[in-house]
C-alpha cells in the first residue's frame, strides 16, 4: 500500500508530472489511497490522477480546502467550484502523473455510480439551459438597491432628526440594505456574478468589508469548506455532523437539508437560499435560476428514492428553534454540568 513504484508502472509519490506526449501510467485506487498525507497528496479529476503535494499551498482556495480531497475523486467538486474549467486545467496539466486503469471505477468507495452519472447529466442539462449564465442587470440592480437604502437611511436622520418616526424608517432602510448586502456578498463569494472571478472577489471585498464590516478571507475560508465537505466531521467548519448523503465529491446532504416554500417575498429576503438543496448542488449558479433547476433535481431524487423535502415557513422556523435548543442543551451539558 505504499507509493506507486516502478513495478506498478507508475511514478513514485514525488517523481513529478508525466512527460508531455508520453503514455500516461495507469493507476489503481489501491495505489492512490496511500497518498493522503501532509506533503504527499494525490487526487483524481475526470479519471486523471494529479500530484498536488507541493502545489496545494498555492491553491487559491487554500491548502486545507483542496487537501480535504486527498486520495479521492474530486471531479464533481472541481466542476462545482470553478467556472472557467479550461483556464483551471492549465494549472492542473503540470501536476498530471497518470490516469485510472480502465477497469477501475471513476469513484472510490461505495458511492452510487448510477446516481453520480445521473447527477452529472443533470449538471450538463443545466449548462445547456444556460442556467449558469449571469444577468449583469440583475446584480446591478441589487447593488443600486443597497446603496439607495444606505443613502435613504442617512437622509432620514439628517432631514427628520431624532424621533420615533426617523428611528423606524432608518431601521427599515438599514435592515433592508444589510440583508441584501449579505445575500450579494454570498453570490460574489461563489463567483456567480461576474464572468471573471477576480471581479467577484474585488466586489465582495467592498460589499463585505466596507458595507458589512466582515472579513472576506475568513468567510470564504470557512464557507468553501462547508460546500466542499458539507456535514462531514472535522472538515465542515459550520457543523459537526457525520456525512449523511454523499454525491460524488460535492458532499451534498439531502437528509440534513431542506428547501423552504418559495414566494417572491421569501426569495427576495433570503437571496433565494430557501432553495438550499439546489444551492448546495450548484453553488456557482446565479440564485434566480434555482427555481428553474429545482424540478430536475426533484425528478433525480424521485428516481433514486431520495427525500426532497420542502417545508413551510412556520415549520422551518419551529425546526430551527428546536435545533438551537437541542444544540444549546448539548453545550450546556458539556461545559457547565460536568
Amino acid at each position: 500500500m505504499g507509493g506507486v513504484g516502478e513495478a506498478d508502472g507508475g511514478p513514485g509519490p514525488h517523481e513529478g508530472p508525466a512527460q508531455l506526449g508520453a503514455p500516461l501510467p495507469t493507476l489503481r485506487w489501491e495505489q492512490i489511497r496511500s497518498h493522503n498525507l501532509p506533503g504527499d497528496k494525490w487526487l483524481v479529476i475526470e479519471r486523471r490522477v494529479y500530484d498536488i503535494s507541493r502545489w496545494a499551498q498555492r491553491h487559491p482556495g487554500g491548502s486545507r480546502l483542496i487537501g480535504h480531497h486527498g486520495a479521492e475523486d474530486a471531479t464533481d467538486v472541481f466542476h462545482a467550484f470553478h467556472q472557467d474549467l479550461n483556464f483551471v486545467r492549465k494549472f492542473l496539466q503540470p501536476l498530471l502523473i497518470g490516469e485510472l486503469a480502465p477497469e477501475e471505477p471513476s469513484s472510490d468507495g461505495s458511492k452510487n455510480t448510477e446516481l453520480i452519472e445521473d447527477f452529472r447529466a443533470l449538471r450538463q442539462a443545466a449548462k445547456d439551459m444556460k442556467l449558469f449564465e449571469t444577468k449583469p442587470a440583475y446584480f446591478g440592480f441589487m447593488i443600486g438597491f443597497i446603496l439607495a437604502m444606505e443613502l435613504l437611511s442617512w437622509l432620514t436622520v439628517c432631514l427628520l432628526g431624532p424621533g420615533w418616526l426617523s428611528s423606524i424608517l432608518t431601521t427599515f432602510f438599514l435592515a433592508s440594505s444589510q440583508m441584501q448586502c449579505w445575500c450579494l456578498q454570498h453570490d460574489l463569494g461563489h463567483t456567480s456574478v461576474f464572468r471573471k472571478s477576480r471581479w467577484d472577489h474585488l466586489t465582495q471585498q467592498f460589499v463585505m468589508g466596507h458595507l458589512k464590516g466582515f472579513s472576506t478571507q475568513w468567510w470564504n475560508f470557512r464557507h468553501d469548506q462547508h460546500h466542499a465537505k458539507t456535514n462531514v466531521l472535522h472538515k465542515d467548519p459550520d457543523v459537526t455532523l457525520a456525512p449523511i448523503f454523499v454525491l460524488g465529491e460535492s458532499s451534498t446532504e439531502l437528509l440534513a437539508t431542506c428547501n423552504v416554500e418559495s414566494s417572491l417575498f421569501l426569495d427576495w429576503c433570503t437571496g433565494h437560499l430557501n432553495f438550499q438543496i439546489e444551492h448546495h448542488l450548484f453553488p456557482t449558479m446565479p440564485r434566480y435560476n434555482y427555481h428553474k433547476v429545482a424540478p430536475l433535481v426533484k425528478a433525480l431524487c424521485a428516481k433514486h428514492g431520495l427525500r426532497y423535502e420542502v417545508k413551510s415557513v412556520p415549520t422551518a422556523l419551529v425546526d430551527i428553534i428546536r435545533t438551537l435548543k437541542k444544540s444549546g442543551n448539548v453545550w450546556l451539558e458539556a461545559y457547565l454540568h460536568q
